[in-house]
């Protein structure tokens, strides 16, 4: 059965010698010839599809294909150097003889390109296509390799069980219908339904599944109806005739359940055999062909009526389980893209805040330095400096004037700006982002590394104990023999093992998400399980980003320095900045802020009327043990003296630190002076583990040499200063307090008051982690019993395959069941709030 999957890649620019990339499309094709009079008039079978070649075959270089269309194919992707793609699965490519021709000529309206496009910026654009023809890792392979297709293509990512495909593309060089037709001419089509472009529905099950399902319950239910009489004991040698006619139609009935409903357990297992890889439909597959040579070999030759109704109810059980399974998983994955929203907000152009899935068209919203854009708007107002690495992976601002549209998941780096949103947040496109490839953390958890190795190892186990069975049944009883071998070959299932961490896990996200603690993967959850280092920041995560006392040293400032201080204090998303804004008097909104930046560790610079600013410690001047934090003002580089800062700490703080697991190591590792040692020393457990004037650099550091240890460690930031930190850390935890300082280095996003509800993050992931290891045991009891009747031959191969979905039913209902009970325990809400 198959599991949630995500593969990416990418590349930049052709392939050596791609110039010619589509030079073979127009070469003229070779004279079709008859079928191969050697092979008795047998048609070949197509190289590139597989399909039968019919009565005349196309060659080229040795190969038969159907049609001019696949040949063209296999020219792409031959002159290409990509001829990989026909050794990794069996029947890689499609048929294009019998289809249709597609008119994609209304991809050239403007209006409807720009539906179509998730994002535009200049001359790059990315674009998200439903490719339902995907079914194997060959499609993945080269899918992921089309920037050797065509030099306008950037990079092209797969999500394998959607069946979804993302490419970055450059429109100067490849128009998005060139992109359209260049997956047609391969054999990739993508389902265009311009009404669903902007709607969130729940994926349906592949109609190739439901109609496979149909036709082995078909066939069940019939096979079963003329086996009646044998049920009943029907007397074989006086009803010769109807017992003869009945197996021919049993066998007739059983032909397309072997052809068709079984085709994708054959196909999976080849292509495994063909990379020298067993997986687990081989021994199933082994099962099936056993089973239906047997039938048919008692059918023909009258020494019995074969098993027929068995193999129909194998494969229609087995089908079950698996439209059951992708049911499952499509539902985990709908309700984490669709339902869960960010916990964080976005900045009213009043100054009020508002929650991302409230955010509709015509709100206008301020963004800051640093913060990402939650939606597609236009710019009304500021200096845009726009970094789209989240969306692109071009990590250079792009500048954007006023009216121009900027898109969502990009990054302001320059001050503050004002923009009116014109589309509604998109979860789907936000989640999708977060979970690109460049950001994955590594896999530390153990219940990952077992459920690895058992699935490596389990199916030589089960083929060796089947081949054993075989040979000791064989001179006893042949017809007892195959029917023990099979029973071994179906029973024995590791799906169970294979469903744990992914329903466990999964559900625990979809729970988490109900306290305000967004998590970007279930394999987060079984990393932080495994954390024995915590490493805190102090600035906006153990204290209220927005309520320091706060008081002048220096100078008397004016009334025109306050507001220009206000104003530049605005620019910047740093609490120590939020604070001191919101402190001062709002500047007027015609007191414009110019040439803006920030260094981090040191603060901000910029031009207000025409004079310029400095806030922070830029001389690198520390100021002495146990004194607070200090930003320091300078007007056209004159000091006028500095802003003194007393933390305040989060009321349930004490609490919350109490309660961690005792078994965590903590750290406080903050860029603050040393202040309030005694109250922090004794939160951590000792002032040695107290850091700080740490730069960024210095905070990446500590976690690098925490992990060389060999102690996964776990950050908790606020994703400004400490984003390096976060990404290198095996858990990256960013809090945030109505702003949106989303950041994708971080694996976990913690509405600020959720903050109390850390310990039970940490005890319920590692509660779950301990109920992955139960339904290990309960699969392992599972195999175990069942193996021990199926080599005996006490148990029928239809038994087997009800038994075999009924235990990853089995999985998925104690994993709803752990969970909820474990919500229960820790007083989770059991529903959205």
């Amino acid at each position: 059965m198959t599991g949630i999957m995500s593969l990416s890649s990418s590349g930049h620019g052709p392939a050596p010698g791609g110039a010619g990339t589509f030079a073979a499309m127009f070469m003229p094709s070779p004279v079709p010839i008859a079928s191969d009079p050697s092979d008795g008039g047998k048609a070949l079978a197509c190289y590139h599809c597989g399909e039968p070649c019919g009565e005349e075959t196309v060659t080229d270089e040795g190969h038969a294909f159907c049609c001019t269309g696949c040949q063209m194919v296999y020219r792409i992707i031959r002159d290409n150097g990509l001829e990989d793609f026909y050794t990794i699965s069996e029947k890689p490519g499609f048929a294009l003889a019998r289809r249709e021709k597609a008119d994609f000529s209304y991809l050239d309206d403007p209006e409807t390109r720009d539906r179509l496009l998730l994002f535009r910026q200049g001359n790059t654009a990315r674009v998200l296509f439903r490719l339902p023809q995907i079914h194997c890792a060959s499609c993945v392979w080269l899918l992921e390799k089309l920037y050797r297709l065509h030099p306008g293509i950037v990079q092209s990512r797969v999500q394998f069980n959607r069946r979804e495909l993302s490419v970055v593309f450059r429109l100067d060089l490849l128009s998005l219908r060139g992109l359209v037709e260049l997956l047609d001419r391969i054999g990739y089509r993508p389902a265009i339904h311009l009404a669903d472009v902007e709607k969130d529905h729940m994926p349906g099950v592949q109609r190739r599944l439901i109609y496979q399902l149909g036709v082995a319950g078909f066939a069940f239910g019939n096979i079963m109806l003329f086996s009646f009489p044998e049920y009943l004991g029907m007397d074989a040698s006086r009803e010769e005739g109807f017992a003869r006619w009945f197996g021919y139609l049993n066998l007739a009935l059983a032909l397309p359940v072997f052809f068709f409903s079984a085709t994708d357990y054959f196909r999976s297992a080849w292509a495994g055999i063909r990379v020298r890889e067993i997986n687990m439909d081989v021994p199933i597959s082994l099962g099936i062909i056993a089973l239906f040579a047997q039938s048919t070999y008692d059918v023909v030759t009258q020494t019995g009526p074969g098993y027929f109704d068995s193999l129909a109810g194998l494969l229609f059980f087995m089908l079950t389980g698996k439209w059951f399974q992708q049911k499952s998983f499509d539902r985990l994955s709908f309700e984490r893209d669709y339902k869960s929203y960010f916990p964080v907000s976005a900045t009213l152009e009043d100054g009020s805040t508002l929650s991302l899935h409230q955010l509709a068209p015509g709100h206008r919203i301020t963004v800051r330095h640093q913060e990402l854009v939650p939606a597609d708007g236009i710019l009304l107002e500021g200096d845009a400096r726009v970094d789209y690495s989240f969306v692109t992976g071009e990590s250079e601002p792009v500048g954007v004037g006023p009216g121009e549209k900027i898109y969502a998941g990009g990054r302001q780096t320059g001050p503050r700006i004002t923009l009116q949103i014109t589309h509604s947040v998109r979860q789907s496109y936000l989640t999708q982002l977060w979970n690109e490839q460049a950001f994955q953390t590594q896999d530390r958890g153990r219940a990952s590394r077992i459920a690895r190795i058992m699935g490596t190892w389990f199916t030589w186990v089960v083929m060796a104990i089947a081949l054993a069975t075989l040979i000791f049944w064989w001179p006893r009883d042949a017809s007892r023999a195959v029917y023990a071998f099979t029973s071994v070959l179906i029973i024995a299932c590791p799906c169970a093992i294979a469903l744990a961490i992914p329903f466990i896990m999964g559900n625990g996200v979809r729970l988490l998400g109900r306290i305000h603690a967004y998590v970007r993967h279930p394999q987060v959850l079984e990393n932080l399980a495994a954390v024995r280092t915590l490493v805190l920041d102090k600035t906006g995560t153990i204290t209220l980003a927005e309520q320091s006392e706060m008081r002048w040293e220096g100078v008397e400032l004016e009334e025109g320095d306050r507001q220009a201080i206000s104003a530049l204090a605005r620019q910047s998303m740093h609490p120590l900045s939020r604070t001191l804004s919101g402190a001062l008097e709002p500047a007027p909104r015609a007191l414009r802020v110019e040439d803006f930046g920030e260094m981090p560790g040191k603060g901000i610079e910029g031009r207000v009327a025409g004079v310029h600013w400095r806030l922070g410690r830029w001389d690198g001047r520390l100021t002495g043990h146990g004194s607070p934090t200090r930003v320091d003002v300078e007007k056209d580089g004159r000091p006028l003296g500095g802003f003194v800062f007393r933390p305040c700490y989060r009321p349930e703080l004490t609490s919350v630190m109490s309660a961690l697991p005792g078994d965590l190591d903590l750290h406080l590792v903050s860029g603050d002076q040393p202040v309030d040692t005694a109250f922090l020393s004794d939160l951590v457990g000792g002032e040695d583990r107290l850091h700080f004037r740490q730069q960024p650099a210095d905070k990446l550091r500590f976690v690098e040499n925490a992990q060389k240890m060999g102690t996964p460690v776990a950050m908790i930031g606020d994703g400004l200063n400490d984003a390096g930190a976060l990404k290198q850390s095996d858990v990256g935890i960013v809090v945030t307090e109505n702003l949106n300082n989303f950041t994708p280095a971080s694996d976990m996003i913690l509405a600020a008051g959720s903050f109390g509800r850390l310990p039970d993050i940490f005890t319920l992931s590692r509660r779950l982690v301990r109920h992955v290891f139960i339904a290990y045991g309960l699969a392992l009891i599972y195999n175990t019993v069942g193996l021990s009747w199926a080599v005996q031959g006490q148990l029928s191969p239809v038994i087997a395959a009800v038994l075999m979905p009924a235990s990853s039913v089995t999985i998925v209902l104690y994993a709803w069941v752990s969970t909820w009970s474990e919500a229960a325990r820790l007083r989770f809400p059991l529903s959205p709030s």
